[in-house]
């Protein structure tokens, strides 16, 4: 089910609520109030809800692949660079 994230423009706050697609929320779930929220957009998974607060992930999809695969590959020159070492050290 995906997650979207609504601003009630009555009393100002946002919250993320996750619900079907062509449903959602009628009432705002900080003030009460009805006929004041507004979607402002829908998110991947890499939203954390939890008291109707939300934080949302701002990287996309593609920076956090870049840094994933940047990270991968300074793990596996550091482990190249310890084989190596190991090699040197216990030739015979």
């Amino acid at each position: 089910m995906p997650t979207y994230i609504y601003k009630c423009e009555l009393c100002q706050k946002k919250f993320g609520i996750m619900h079907p697609v062509g449903k959602g929320p009628e009432v705002c779930v900080e003030c009460g109030e009805e006929g004041g929220l507004v979607k402002e957009r829908k998110v991947d998974q890499n939203v954390v809800i939890g008291a109707n607060r939300y934080a949302v992930e701002t990287k996309s999809t593609k920076e956090r692949v870049e840094e994933h695969i940047s990270k991968s590959r300074e793990e596996l020159r550091k482990q190249k660079e310890e084989l190596e070492h190991f090699r040197e050290e216990y030739r015979p």
